[in-house]
Protein backbone atom coordinates (compact mmCIF):
# COMPACT_ATOMS: atom_id res chain seq x y z
CA UNK A 1 0.00 0.00 0.00
CA UNK A 2 1.24 3.25 -1.10
CA UNK A 3 1.87 5.12 2.57
CA UNK A 4 1.38 8.52 1.63
CA UNK A 5 -2.33 7.56 1.03
CA UNK A 6 -2.78 5.74 4.14
CA UNK A 7 -1.56 8.91 5.92
CA UNK A 8 -1.98 12.09 3.71
CA UNK A 9 -0.04 14.25 1.36
CA UNK A 10 2.02 16.31 3.83
CA UNK A 11 4.93 15.13 5.42
CA UNK A 12 5.16 14.71 9.27
CA UNK A 13 8.76 15.89 10.67
CA UNK A 14 9.68 14.66 13.93
CA UNK A 15 11.31 17.37 16.58
CA UNK A 16 12.73 17.21 19.75
CA UNK A 17 9.53 17.14 21.61
CA UNK A 18 6.93 15.20 19.20
CA UNK A 19 5.22 15.41 15.95
CA UNK A 20 4.32 18.45 13.90
CA UNK A 21 2.93 18.95 10.24
CA UNK A 22 3.96 21.00 7.66
CA UNK A 23 2.56 22.66 4.44
CA UNK A 24 1.42 20.53 2.06
CA UNK A 25 3.81 20.69 -0.99
CA UNK A 26 2.78 20.37 -4.97
CA UNK A 27 2.71 17.35 -6.72
CA UNK A 28 4.21 19.14 -9.84
CA UNK A 29 7.64 20.79 -10.08
CA UNK A 30 9.84 22.41 -13.26
CA UNK A 31 12.87 20.54 -13.54
CA UNK A 32 16.07 21.77 -11.50
CA UNK A 33 17.90 23.54 -13.87
CA UNK A 34 21.18 22.04 -14.70
CA UNK A 35 24.02 24.53 -13.10
CA UNK A 36 26.41 26.66 -15.22
CA UNK A 37 29.45 25.37 -13.42
CA UNK A 38 32.67 24.02 -15.04
CA UNK A 39 33.73 20.64 -14.52
CA UNK A 40 37.25 19.03 -14.73
CA UNK A 41 38.38 15.29 -14.72
CA UNK A 42 41.03 13.18 -13.93
CA UNK A 43 43.65 12.06 -16.30
CA UNK A 44 42.49 9.14 -18.37
CA UNK A 45 44.72 9.47 -21.33
CA UNK A 46 45.42 6.49 -23.71
CA UNK A 47 47.57 5.37 -26.29
CA UNK A 48 46.69 3.89 -29.40
CA UNK A 49 49.93 2.37 -30.04
CA UNK A 50 48.85 -0.16 -27.23
CA UNK A 51 46.31 -1.93 -28.25
CA UNK A 52 46.99 -4.94 -29.70
CA UNK A 53 45.63 -5.64 -33.49
CA UNK A 54 41.91 -5.66 -33.69
CA UNK A 55 41.15 -4.29 -30.48
CA UNK A 56 39.95 -0.47 -30.19
CA UNK A 57 40.22 1.66 -27.40
CA UNK A 58 36.58 1.13 -26.45
CA UNK A 59 37.24 -2.74 -25.70
CA UNK A 60 39.76 -2.30 -23.60
CA UNK A 61 37.44 0.25 -21.15
CA UNK A 62 35.02 -2.88 -21.29
CA UNK A 63 37.78 -5.61 -20.86
CA UNK A 64 36.55 -6.85 -24.47
CA UNK A 65 36.89 -10.65 -24.35
CA UNK A 66 39.23 -10.62 -21.43
CA UNK A 67 42.36 -9.32 -24.23
CA UNK A 68 42.96 -5.81 -22.32
CA UNK A 69 41.97 -3.73 -20.08
CA UNK A 70 42.35 -0.22 -19.94
CA UNK A 71 45.23 0.24 -17.58
CA UNK A 72 47.69 -1.49 -19.93
CA UNK A 73 47.32 1.32 -22.42
CA UNK A 74 47.22 4.80 -20.33
CA UNK A 75 49.77 6.44 -21.91
CA UNK A 76 50.89 7.70 -18.00
CA UNK A 77 50.27 4.62 -15.97
CA UNK A 78 51.67 6.33 -13.08
CA UNK A 79 50.17 5.12 -9.64
CA UNK A 80 51.95 8.80 -7.91
CA UNK A 81 49.10 11.22 -6.37
CA UNK A 82 49.12 13.51 -9.58
CA UNK A 83 48.37 10.52 -11.93
CA UNK A 84 45.47 8.04 -12.64
CA UNK A 85 42.94 6.98 -10.66
CA UNK A 86 44.60 3.31 -10.69
CA UNK A 87 44.66 0.34 -8.25
CA UNK A 88 43.90 -3.18 -7.24
CA UNK A 89 40.86 -4.16 -5.51
CA UNK A 90 41.48 -6.94 -2.95
CA UNK A 91 38.47 -9.65 -3.93
CA UNK A 92 36.94 -11.06 -0.53
CA UNK A 93 37.87 -14.48 0.66
CA UNK A 94 35.37 -16.03 0.07
CA UNK A 95 35.19 -18.99 -2.40
CA UNK A 96 31.56 -20.11 -2.41
CA UNK A 97 30.97 -17.06 -4.33
CA UNK A 98 34.24 -16.04 -5.79
CA UNK A 99 34.98 -19.35 -7.36
CA UNK A 100 38.16 -18.09 -9.66
CA UNK A 101 39.08 -14.81 -8.17
CA UNK A 102 38.86 -15.35 -4.21
CA UNK A 103 41.69 -12.94 -2.43
CA UNK A 104 42.81 -11.95 -5.83
CA UNK A 105 43.81 -8.36 -6.88
CA UNK A 106 42.22 -7.14 -9.94
CA UNK A 107 44.17 -3.63 -11.62
CA UNK A 108 40.47 -0.99 -11.56
CA UNK A 109 41.02 2.17 -13.20
CA UNK A 110 38.65 4.70 -12.27
CA UNK A 111 37.71 8.51 -13.23
CA UNK A 112 36.93 11.58 -11.28
CA UNK A 113 35.10 14.65 -12.30
CA UNK A 114 34.60 17.50 -10.76
CA UNK A 115 33.59 21.46 -9.92
CA UNK A 116 36.55 23.69 -11.05
CA UNK A 117 36.91 26.78 -11.35
CA UNK A 118 36.23 29.36 -14.55
CA UNK A 119 39.50 30.23 -15.08
CA UNK A 120 40.95 26.47 -15.16
CA UNK A 121 43.26 26.90 -18.18
CA UNK A 122 43.71 22.97 -19.08
CA UNK A 123 42.51 21.63 -22.39
CA UNK A 124 39.71 18.98 -22.71
CA UNK A 125 40.88 15.82 -23.71
CA UNK A 126 39.12 14.02 -27.08
CA UNK A 127 37.89 10.81 -26.72
CA UNK A 128 37.74 8.47 -29.98
CA UNK A 129 34.11 8.11 -29.53
CA UNK A 130 33.59 12.04 -30.09
CA UNK A 131 33.19 12.89 -26.25
CA UNK A 132 35.26 15.36 -24.44
CA UNK A 133 36.83 14.91 -20.84
CA UNK A 134 37.09 18.44 -19.52
CA UNK A 135 40.16 20.31 -18.32
CA UNK A 136 41.54 16.85 -17.92
CA UNK A 137 44.14 16.66 -15.74
CA UNK A 138 47.46 16.00 -17.21
CA UNK A 139 50.70 14.05 -15.72
CA UNK A 140 52.20 16.53 -12.52
CA UNK A 141 48.62 18.26 -12.32
CA UNK A 142 46.48 17.98 -8.98
CA UNK A 143 42.78 18.87 -9.03
CA UNK A 144 41.74 22.77 -9.32
CA UNK A 145 38.57 22.49 -7.46
CA UNK A 146 35.81 25.54 -7.69
CA UNK A 147 36.07 26.41 -4.23
CA UNK A 148 39.23 24.79 -2.65
CA UNK A 149 38.00 25.50 0.95
CA UNK A 150 34.85 22.87 0.77
CA UNK A 151 34.16 19.77 0.83
CA UNK A 152 32.24 18.25 -1.42
CA UNK A 153 29.61 15.47 -1.36
CA UNK A 154 30.71 12.43 -3.51
CA UNK A 155 28.56 10.34 -5.66
CA UNK A 156 29.74 6.70 -6.26
CA UNK A 157 28.49 6.32 -10.39
CA UNK A 158 28.78 1.96 -11.35
CA UNK A 159 27.92 1.51 -14.78
CA UNK A 160 26.07 -1.03 -16.55
CA UNK A 161 26.97 -4.65 -18.08
CA UNK A 162 29.44 -4.13 -21.14
CA UNK A 163 29.18 0.01 -20.50
CA UNK A 164 32.07 2.08 -19.50
CA UNK A 165 32.30 5.85 -17.61
CA UNK A 166 33.42 7.43 -21.06
CA UNK A 167 30.62 6.30 -23.06
CA UNK A 168 28.49 8.89 -24.16
CA UNK A 169 25.66 8.55 -21.79
CA UNK A 170 27.75 7.53 -18.97
CA UNK A 171 29.98 10.82 -19.39
CA UNK A 172 27.39 13.44 -19.63
CA UNK A 173 25.52 11.94 -16.91
CA UNK A 174 29.19 11.90 -15.04
CA UNK A 175 29.06 15.94 -16.15
CA UNK A 176 25.79 16.64 -15.12
CA UNK A 177 26.25 15.43 -11.22
CA UNK A 178 29.33 17.05 -10.92
CA UNK A 179 27.67 20.20 -12.42
CA UNK A 180 25.26 19.95 -9.42
CA UNK A 181 28.29 20.26 -7.24
CA UNK A 182 29.51 16.27 -7.02
CA UNK A 183 32.69 14.66 -6.88
CA UNK A 184 32.12 12.26 -9.32
CA UNK A 185 33.83 9.10 -9.54
CA UNK A 186 32.85 5.66 -10.69
CA UNK A 187 34.86 2.52 -11.76
CA UNK A 188 35.54 0.97 -14.93
CA UNK A 189 34.13 -2.67 -14.04
CA UNK A 190 35.10 -4.10 -17.56
CA UNK A 191 33.00 -6.92 -16.71
CA UNK A 192 33.56 -8.83 -20.23
CA UNK A 193 37.32 -9.84 -18.17
CA UNK A 194 34.81 -11.94 -15.96
CA UNK A 195 32.38 -13.13 -18.12
CA UNK A 196 31.02 -13.37 -21.76
CA UNK A 197 27.00 -14.09 -21.34
CA UNK A 198 24.36 -11.65 -21.62
CA UNK A 199 21.08 -11.09 -20.17
CA UNK A 200 18.63 -9.58 -22.16
CA UNK A 201 16.64 -12.34 -24.17
CA UNK A 202 15.72 -15.96 -23.43
CA UNK A 203 18.14 -16.71 -26.33
CA UNK A 204 20.42 -16.41 -22.71
CA UNK A 205 18.50 -17.54 -20.53
CA UNK A 206 20.83 -21.07 -21.78
CA UNK A 207 23.79 -18.97 -21.19
CA UNK A 208 22.62 -18.08 -17.82
CA UNK A 209 21.78 -21.55 -16.54
CA UNK A 210 25.02 -22.95 -17.86
CA UNK A 211 27.61 -20.00 -16.34
CA UNK A 212 25.02 -19.02 -13.84
CA UNK A 213 28.64 -19.72 -10.84
CA UNK A 214 30.86 -17.43 -12.38
CA UNK A 215 27.71 -14.70 -13.65
CA UNK A 216 27.26 -14.79 -9.94
CA UNK A 217 31.10 -14.22 -9.23
CA UNK A 218 31.20 -11.44 -11.93
CA UNK A 219 28.46 -9.60 -10.15
CA UNK A 220 29.86 -10.01 -7.00
CA UNK A 221 33.39 -8.73 -8.30
CA UNK A 222 31.46 -5.31 -8.48
CA UNK A 223 30.17 -4.28 -5.42
CA UNK A 224 34.03 -5.44 -3.40
CA UNK A 225 35.24 -3.37 -6.54
CA UNK A 226 33.51 -0.11 -5.51
CA UNK A 227 33.90 -0.51 -1.72
CA UNK A 228 37.80 -0.36 -2.74
CA UNK A 229 37.16 2.48 -4.79
CA UNK A 230 35.25 4.23 -1.79
CA UNK A 231 38.79 3.50 0.39
CA UNK A 232 40.44 4.61 -2.21
CA UNK A 233 39.40 7.16 -3.27
CA UNK A 234 38.20 8.90 -0.01
CA UNK A 235 42.36 8.62 1.12
CA UNK A 236 43.55 9.78 -1.95
CA UNK A 237 46.09 12.27 -1.14
CA UNK A 238 44.38 15.06 -3.74
CA UNK A 239 40.90 14.34 -2.93
CA UNK A 240 40.66 13.59 0.86
CA UNK A 241 40.74 17.03 1.89
CA UNK A 242 37.90 17.90 -0.36
CA UNK A 243 35.84 15.29 0.26
CA UNK A 244 32.49 15.51 3.01
CA UNK A 245 33.06 12.48 5.10
CA UNK A 246 29.87 11.05 5.62
CA UNK A 247 28.08 12.60 2.15
CA UNK A 248 28.46 10.06 -0.03
CA UNK A 249 26.02 9.17 -2.67
CA UNK A 250 25.48 6.16 -5.07
CA UNK A 251 23.97 6.36 -8.72
CA UNK A 252 23.91 3.29 -10.74
CA UNK A 253 22.27 2.06 -13.98
CA UNK A 254 21.44 -1.34 -14.77
CA UNK A 255 23.74 -4.11 -13.41
CA UNK A 256 25.13 -0.86 -11.40
CA UNK A 257 21.85 -0.36 -9.43
CA UNK A 258 22.52 -4.01 -8.65
CA UNK A 259 26.06 -3.42 -7.65
CA UNK A 260 25.27 -0.60 -5.32
CA UNK A 261 22.27 -2.88 -3.71
CA UNK A 262 25.14 -5.54 -3.04
CA UNK A 263 27.40 -3.34 -1.76
CA UNK A 264 24.70 -2.34 0.73
CA UNK A 265 24.60 -5.86 2.33
CA UNK A 266 22.01 -7.69 -0.43
CA UNK A 267 22.30 -11.39 -0.54
CA UNK A 268 23.10 -12.32 -4.29
CA UNK A 269 21.43 -15.21 -5.41
CA UNK A 270 24.66 -17.86 -5.82
CA UNK A 271 22.95 -20.62 -7.47
CA UNK A 272 19.29 -21.49 -9.63
CA UNK A 273 16.54 -24.15 -9.30
CA UNK A 274 14.13 -25.41 -6.68
CA UNK A 275 16.67 -24.65 -4.18
CA UNK A 276 17.93 -21.32 -4.87
CA UNK A 277 20.01 -19.74 -2.60
CA UNK A 278 21.69 -16.04 -2.39
CA UNK A 279 24.47 -14.95 0.05
CA UNK A 280 25.29 -11.58 1.12
CA UNK A 281 28.80 -10.84 -1.14
CA UNK A 282 29.93 -7.68 1.40
CA UNK A 283 28.45 -5.26 3.76
CA UNK A 284 29.38 -1.57 3.37
CA UNK A 285 27.63 1.26 4.50
CA UNK A 286 29.56 4.45 3.72
CA UNK A 287 26.83 5.24 0.93
CA UNK A 288 23.95 6.94 2.82
CA UNK A 289 21.67 6.73 -0.28
CA UNK A 290 21.59 5.93 -3.70
CA UNK A 291 19.20 5.95 -7.57
CA UNK A 292 19.04 2.51 -9.42
CA UNK A 293 18.14 3.79 -13.34
CA UNK A 294 16.90 1.17 -15.09
CA UNK A 295 18.44 -1.05 -12.12
CA UNK A 296 18.46 -5.01 -12.66
CA UNK A 297 16.95 -6.82 -10.10
CA UNK A 298 16.43 -10.15 -12.36
CA UNK A 299 15.05 -11.14 -15.73
CA UNK A 300 11.92 -13.00 -16.16
CA UNK A 301 11.54 -15.37 -19.48
CA UNK A 302 7.93 -15.43 -20.07
CA UNK A 303 6.01 -18.09 -18.29
CA UNK A 304 9.56 -20.40 -18.64
CA UNK A 305 11.98 -18.93 -16.45
CA UNK A 306 12.35 -16.13 -14.13
CA UNK A 307 15.36 -15.09 -12.10
CA UNK A 308 15.54 -12.76 -8.97
CA UNK A 309 18.81 -11.55 -8.72
CA UNK A 310 18.54 -10.61 -4.61
CA UNK A 311 17.32 -14.79 -3.39
CA UNK A 312 14.08 -15.86 -4.32
CA UNK A 313 11.60 -13.12 -5.26
CA UNK A 314 14.37 -10.51 -4.55
CA UNK A 315 13.76 -11.19 -0.29
CA UNK A 316 17.01 -10.70 0.17
CA UNK A 317 17.01 -6.79 0.21
CA UNK A 318 15.06 -6.93 4.01
CA UNK A 319 16.70 -5.07 6.68
CA UNK A 320 18.30 -2.77 3.83
CA UNK A 321 17.56 1.03 5.25
CA UNK A 322 19.77 3.03 3.45
CA UNK A 323 17.22 5.75 1.51
CA UNK A 324 16.86 4.58 -2.37
CA UNK A 325 15.40 5.63 -5.65
CA UNK A 326 14.59 3.57 -8.73
CA UNK A 327 13.87 4.86 -11.99
CA UNK A 328 12.34 2.24 -14.23
CA UNK A 329 10.91 2.09 -17.82
CA UNK A 330 7.59 0.51 -18.58
CA UNK A 331 9.18 -0.99 -21.69
CA UNK A 332 11.91 -2.43 -20.41
CA UNK A 333 12.70 -5.93 -20.78
CA UNK A 334 15.99 -6.40 -19.57
CA UNK A 335 15.45 -5.15 -16.46
CA UNK A 336 11.93 -5.70 -16.11
CA UNK A 337 9.89 -3.37 -13.32
CA UNK A 338 7.93 -6.56 -11.68
CA UNK A 339 11.78 -7.80 -10.66
CA UNK A 340 12.39 -4.29 -9.39
CA UNK A 341 8.87 -3.41 -7.64
CA UNK A 342 9.54 -6.96 -5.71
CA UNK A 343 12.59 -5.70 -4.19
CA UNK A 344 11.35 -2.40 -3.21
CA UNK A 345 8.97 -3.70 -1.44
CA UNK A 346 10.95 -5.79 0.52
CA UNK A 347 13.33 -2.82 1.40
CA UNK A 348 13.59 -1.17 5.36
CA UNK A 349 13.78 2.41 4.67
CA UNK A 350 12.63 5.68 3.07
CA UNK A 351 12.18 4.17 -1.33
CA UNK A 352 10.73 5.17 -4.01
CA UNK A 353 9.55 3.40 -7.37
CA UNK A 354 9.09 6.21 -10.32
CA UNK A 355 8.35 4.68 -13.77
CA UNK A 356 8.68 5.98 -16.43
CA UNK A 357 6.07 5.34 -19.31
CA UNK A 358 7.92 4.09 -23.06
CA UNK A 359 11.20 3.74 -21.43
CA UNK A 360 13.19 0.83 -22.04
CA UNK A 361 16.19 -0.33 -21.37
CA UNK A 362 18.46 3.00 -22.09
CA UNK A 363 19.26 6.72 -21.10
CA UNK A 364 17.02 8.80 -23.63
CA UNK A 365 18.18 12.93 -24.18
CA UNK A 366 14.57 14.20 -23.80
CA UNK A 367 14.35 12.56 -19.51
CA UNK A 368 17.38 13.86 -18.73
CA UNK A 369 15.77 17.09 -16.97
CA UNK A 370 13.07 14.98 -15.49
CA UNK A 371 16.07 12.20 -14.19
CA UNK A 372 18.79 14.43 -13.27
CA UNK A 373 15.69 16.67 -10.93
CA UNK A 374 14.22 13.08 -9.53
CA UNK A 375 17.97 12.33 -8.74
CA UNK A 376 18.68 15.31 -7.19
CA UNK A 377 15.60 16.44 -5.08
CA UNK A 378 15.90 13.09 -3.53
CA UNK A 379 20.03 13.33 -2.57
CA UNK A 380 18.90 16.93 -1.04
CA UNK A 381 16.15 15.50 0.82
CA UNK A 382 17.62 11.70 2.28
CA UNK A 383 21.82 12.42 1.64
CA UNK A 384 22.02 16.27 2.86
CA UNK A 385 18.96 16.04 5.40
CA UNK A 386 16.94 19.20 3.65
CA UNK A 387 13.76 19.17 5.24
CA UNK A 388 11.92 20.88 2.29
CA UNK A 389 13.35 18.66 -0.46
CA UNK A 390 11.64 15.78 1.41
CA UNK A 391 8.53 17.29 2.07
CA UNK A 392 8.65 18.08 -1.33
CA UNK A 393 9.76 14.67 -2.48
CA UNK A 394 7.13 12.75 -0.22
CA UNK A 395 4.14 14.63 -2.37
CA UNK A 396 6.01 15.10 -5.93
CA UNK A 397 4.12 13.10 -8.34
CA UNK A 398 5.84 14.07 -11.98
CA UNK A 399 8.53 16.89 -13.44
CA UNK A 400 6.98 19.20 -15.65
CA UNK A 401 7.36 18.47 -19.50
CA UNK A 402 9.83 15.59 -20.68
CA UNK A 403 8.85 12.16 -19.47
CA UNK A 404 5.74 11.14 -18.82
CA UNK A 405 6.53 9.35 -15.46
CA UNK A 406 4.47 7.24 -12.72
CA UNK A 407 5.19 7.05 -8.82
CA UNK A 408 4.09 3.26 -7.94
CA UNK A 409 6.10 3.37 -4.92
CA UNK A 410 6.55 6.38 -2.43
CA UNK A 411 7.30 5.99 1.68
CA UNK A 412 9.31 8.52 3.24
CA UNK A 413 10.47 8.34 6.62
CA UNK A 414 10.09 11.80 8.58
CA UNK A 415 13.56 11.54 10.19
CA UNK A 416 16.79 11.79 8.69
CA UNK A 417 18.21 8.03 7.77
CA UNK A 418 21.92 9.11 9.22
CA UNK A 419 19.89 9.51 12.73
CA UNK A 420 19.33 6.01 13.00
CA UNK A 421 20.80 3.95 15.01
CA UNK A 422 21.04 0.29 16.06
CA UNK A 423 20.40 -0.71 19.75
CA UNK A 424 21.81 -4.79 20.44
CA UNK A 425 20.29 -6.37 22.58
CA UNK A 426 23.09 -8.66 24.62
CA UNK A 427 21.93 -11.70 27.10
CA UNK A 428 23.44 -13.33 29.96
CA UNK A 429 22.85 -17.45 30.33
CA UNK A 430 24.74 -17.11 33.60
CA UNK A 431 22.16 -14.87 35.73
CA UNK A 432 19.76 -14.93 33.36
CA UNK A 433 19.93 -11.01 32.23
CA UNK A 434 19.22 -9.00 28.98
CA UNK A 435 21.57 -5.40 28.69
CA UNK A 436 20.59 -3.46 25.29
CA UNK A 437 23.45 -0.64 23.97
CA UNK A 438 23.44 1.95 20.98
CA UNK A 439 27.74 2.32 22.20
CA UNK A 440 29.58 0.74 19.79
CA UNK A 441 32.23 0.38 22.28
CA UNK A 442 30.50 -1.17 24.77
CA UNK A 443 29.33 -3.74 21.66
CA UNK A 444 33.14 -4.38 21.01
CA UNK A 445 34.03 -4.98 24.30
CA UNK A 446 31.20 -7.38 24.66
CA UNK A 447 31.67 -9.17 21.37
CA UNK A 448 35.46 -9.37 22.03
CA UNK A 449 35.33 -10.87 25.92
CA UNK A 450 33.46 -13.93 25.97
CA UNK A 451 34.49 -14.56 29.02
CA UNK A 452 32.09 -12.17 30.50
CA UNK A 453 29.24 -14.04 29.74
CA UNK A 454 27.26 -11.56 27.33
CA UNK A 455 25.95 -12.99 24.04
CA UNK A 456 24.32 -11.09 21.02
CA UNK A 457 20.62 -12.73 21.56
CA UNK A 458 19.70 -12.24 17.60
CA UNK A 459 17.46 -8.94 18.73
CA UNK A 460 17.73 -5.51 17.95
CA UNK A 461 15.73 -2.28 17.62
CA UNK A 462 16.30 0.61 15.49
CA UNK A 463 16.14 4.36 17.62
CA UNK A 464 17.90 7.17 16.63
CA UNK A 465 21.25 8.12 18.19
CA UNK A 466 21.59 10.70 20.68
CA UNK A 467 23.81 13.90 18.96
CA UNK A 468 20.84 13.98 16.59
CA UNK A 469 17.48 15.57 16.82
CA UNK A 470 14.62 12.97 16.21
CA UNK A 471 12.77 11.72 19.17
CA UNK A 472 14.07 12.28 22.89
CA UNK A 473 17.43 11.03 24.85
CA UNK A 474 16.34 8.24 26.86
CA UNK A 475 17.72 8.25 30.58
CA UNK A 476 20.00 5.20 31.63
CA UNK A 477 20.69 3.66 35.08
CA UNK A 478 23.19 1.21 36.24
CA UNK A 479 22.27 -0.84 39.32
CA UNK A 480 24.74 -1.03 41.34
CA UNK A 481 27.68 0.89 40.83
CA UNK A 482 29.41 0.02 43.89
CA UNK A 483 29.81 -3.92 42.98
CA UNK A 484 26.60 -5.24 44.92
CA UNK A 485 23.14 -5.89 44.55
CA UNK A 486 21.77 -6.94 40.90
CA UNK A 487 23.68 -6.35 38.00
CA UNK A 488 21.16 -4.79 35.65
CA UNK A 489 20.43 -1.68 33.57
CA UNK A 490 17.11 0.31 33.39
CA UNK A 491 16.12 2.85 30.48
CA UNK A 492 13.34 4.97 30.50
CA UNK A 493 11.77 7.64 28.65
CA UNK A 494 9.43 9.03 31.33
CA UNK A 495 11.16 11.79 33.38
CA UNK A 496 9.22 11.31 36.73
CA UNK A 497 10.11 7.73 36.81
CA UNK A 498 13.93 8.93 36.31
CA UNK A 499 13.70 11.55 39.13
CA UNK A 500 12.41 8.59 41.19
CA UNK A 501 15.73 6.19 40.49
CA UNK A 502 18.16 9.42 40.81
CA UNK A 503 16.78 9.94 45.01
CA UNK A 504 18.07 6.41 44.97
CA UNK A 505 21.76 7.66 45.30
CA UNK A 506 22.78 4.48 46.84
CA UNK A 507 21.54 1.86 44.57
CA UNK A 508 21.15 3.76 40.97
CA UNK A 509 24.20 5.53 38.76
CA UNK A 510 22.75 7.33 36.02
CA UNK A 511 25.00 6.45 32.74
CA UNK A 512 24.88 8.01 28.89
CA UNK A 513 22.36 5.97 26.95
CA UNK A 514 23.54 7.74 23.69
CA UNK A 515 20.03 7.22 21.60
CA UNK A 516 16.77 8.41 21.35
CA UNK A 517 13.47 7.39 21.02
CA UNK A 518 9.60 8.66 21.17
CA UNK A 519 7.12 8.51 24.08
CA UNK A 520 3.75 6.34 23.12
CA UNK A 521 1.34 8.77 22.01
CA UNK A 522 -3.11 8.11 23.14
CA UNK A 523 -3.23 6.11 19.11
CA UNK A 524 -0.05 3.91 19.78
CA UNK A 525 3.26 4.93 17.80
CA UNK A 526 4.24 7.94 15.51
CA UNK A 527 3.76 6.80 11.67
CA UNK A 528 6.59 4.41 10.70
CA UNK A 529 7.63 3.58 14.46
CA UNK A 530 6.49 0.81 16.60
CA UNK A 531 6.43 -0.01 19.90
CA UNK A 532 8.63 -1.41 22.35
CA UNK A 533 7.18 -3.44 25.23
CA UNK A 534 9.10 -3.49 28.69
CA UNK A 535 9.03 -6.72 30.48
CA UNK A 536 10.23 -7.07 34.16
CA UNK A 537 11.51 -10.06 35.60
CA UNK A 538 9.54 -9.91 39.09
CA UNK A 539 12.76 -10.73 40.99
CA UNK A 540 13.27 -7.83 43.15
CA UNK A 541 13.00 -9.97 46.39
CA UNK A 542 16.26 -12.05 45.22
CA UNK A 543 18.32 -8.91 44.86
CA UNK A 544 17.94 -9.96 41.03
CA UNK A 545 15.36 -7.35 39.32
CA UNK A 546 16.19 -7.08 35.36
CA UNK A 547 14.04 -5.36 32.62
CA UNK A 548 13.84 -6.73 29.09
CA UNK A 549 12.62 -4.63 25.83
CA UNK A 550 10.61 -6.24 22.78
CA UNK A 551 10.09 -5.47 19.81
CA UNK A 552 7.55 -8.13 18.77
CA UNK A 553 4.62 -9.81 20.82
CA UNK A 554 5.73 -13.02 20.04
CA UNK A 555 8.52 -12.23 22.35
CA UNK A 556 6.63 -10.61 24.41
CA UNK A 557 4.23 -13.85 24.68
CA UNK A 558 7.59 -16.13 24.79
CA UNK A 559 8.54 -13.43 28.24
CA UNK A 560 4.90 -14.13 29.90
CA UNK A 561 5.26 -17.32 29.42
CA UNK A 562 8.35 -17.40 31.72
CA UNK A 563 6.73 -15.19 34.32
CA UNK A 564 7.94 -11.98 33.46
CA UNK A 565 5.35 -9.25 34.03
CA UNK A 566 4.52 -7.39 30.95
CA UNK A 567 4.94 -3.55 31.47
CA UNK A 568 3.23 -2.48 28.32
CA UNK A 569 4.52 0.06 25.58
CA UNK A 570 7.02 2.11 26.81
CA UNK A 571 8.77 3.78 23.92
CA UNK A 572 8.32 3.53 20.13
CA UNK A 573 11.28 2.67 17.58
CA UNK A 574 11.68 2.90 14.07
CA UNK A 575 9.66 0.90 11.92
CA UNK A 576 12.08 -2.38 11.40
Amino acid sequence: MNLLRRFGPALVVISLTGLASVAVYAQTMPPIPMPDQPIACTDVETSAAALPPGVSTEDAWRGQDAKIYVDQILRNPTTTTSGPLLFNSRMLNKPTIFERYANQLIPTLAIACYPTAANNPRPDYMLPNGERVPHMQRPGETPIFADATKRYPTMVLSHGLGGAPLDADYLRIIKGFAQHGYVVVAAFHADQRFIKSRIGSFGDAIDIVRDYPLIAEAMAIRPVAVSELLTYFLNHASFKDHLHPTEIAGWGASLGGQTLMLNQGARLTTSLGFLADGEVVITDKRIKAFVGYVPYSGIDYGSLASVATFDSRNEGVRGIRTPYMAITGSEDTTAPELQTERMIRNLSGSRYHLSISGLGHTFLAPHAPDVFTWSILFFRAHLHNDLAARAQLSTLKAVDGGAQERVATSVTFPWWYQDETPVVEYFHAGIKHYFMTAIPGEMSALDQNPAWGWARSGEQLIAWREAGSTGTPLFRFYHDARGVGFNTHFFTLNAPEAAGLRTQTRDWAEEVSQWRAFAPITSGCPPFTVPITRAYNNRFAFNDSNHRFMATTAIANTMRSQNWVIEGSVLCAAQP
